[in-house]
């Protein structure tokens, strides 16, 4: 099934939206001078995550009240179980594309993710769920559901959204997980950018990512960095 893009009117709406999100980029690309463990900050993560749930917000109001479109313009539907196998499928095949990236920033002697991951060891549970909870609902809603959907209502190409949505979220991850990190990030983003634009349904990639999150920020810590 051949997915079309949304309608371009209202312009200025969907520019605008785009404009919050570019500065949520400046925001997490503002970290790139700091040291990568600040991603165990508590400051920061406190930061990140009043940021992205305000930022979702002003976009679904604008969505709403200004576009007058539905939350189907997010791809936002309700859940099937379609969706929770979609998400899983898509985490497993996630992992993969994410563990490869690990061989090729490790053979260009770029870092990779562990000091990012060994620093979030370092905060209380209840931190590392919440923003694995902000992350998975959030980061989907800004950069497949809005960003994603909004680009290629303008460009009208749903490819051009996606590599628009691929290359902002990619980075924005420089801050905080440096550069070899955020290339392993954007191997990993090419599977879920993907699954959004192929299905259109934003809690397959929801499911995906807070599987991920969860893997990375919960189960690795507990196996590899105790004490």
């Amino acid at each position: 099934m051949v997915h079309a893009p949304l309608p371009q009117r209202p312009v200025l709406a969907k520019i605008f939206g785009i404009a919050i999100v570019l500065a949520v980029l400046a925001s997490s690309l503002a970290l790139v001078h700091s040291n990568s463990t600040s991603i165990g900050s508590t400051a920061v993560l406190r930061f990140a995550i009043v940021r992205d749930w305000v930022v979702a917000i002003v976009l679904i109001a604008t969505v709403f009240y200004w576009e007058r479109l539905p939350w189907s313009s997010l791809g936002v539907y309700s859940l099937t179980w379609r969706d929770v196998l979609l998400g899983v499928g898509g985490f497993v095949v996630g992992i993969v594309a994410f563990g490869a990236g690990g061989f090729l920033v490790h053979a260009l002697d770029l870092g990779n993710t562990s000091t990012g991951i060994r620093a979030l060891a370092q905060i209380p549970m209840p931190a590392r769920i919440a923003l694995i909870l902000t992350t998975g609902i959030t980061e989907e809603i800004i950069f497949r559901g809005y960003l994603l959907e909004r680009v290629a209502a303008l460009a009208r190409s749903i490819p051009v959204g996606a590599l628009v949505s691929l290359v902002v979220f990619g980075l924005g991850h420089i801050g905080g997980w440096g550069i070899g990190g955020a290339v392993q990030i954007t191997l990993w983003t090419i599977v879920i950018t993907w699954l959004y634009a192929s299905t259109r349904r934003v809690l397959p990639c929801v499911i995906m990512h807070m599987l991920n999150d969860a893997f990375a920020f919960i189960i690795i810590p507990a196996l590899m960095y105790r004490g």
